[in-house]
């Protein structure tokens, strides 16, 4: 099963909005549709992606073109903890990236 935090469906929500505004609904729709297909094959092959270092023991990390998903597996799952743009320093966020 595949879950998202707050966080993470919040940072879809401002995934889309910006594509919107910057490139157009059709070209938005197409990245975010393809990312949600790249974390969708997450669900029967979580281990490939890498663990975080540096980052709390556990965390993964999928690259999806300009993006990076975090995520862990658990008991239950895939549980999604943010998606970030590639270019952020969200290592530096006061709450870890992860709030």
């Amino acid at each position: 099963m595949i879950r998202y935090t707050e966080a993470a469906r919040a940072d879809v929500r401002a995934l889309r909005r910006h594509g919107v505004e910057a490139y157009g609904v059709a070209r938005s729709d197409a990245y975010a549709d393809g990312l949600q297909l790249s974390i969708l094959r997450l669900e029967p092959f979580p281990e490939p992606s890498p663990h975080m270092p540096g980052v709390a023991p556990g965390i993964r990390v999928m690259p999806y073109r300009m993006h990076i998903v975090l995520y862990v597996v658990d008991e239950q799952g895939v549980r999604i903890l943010r998606i970030r743009h590639g270019a952020e320093d969200w290592l530096d966020f006061p709450d870890g990236g992860f709030a």
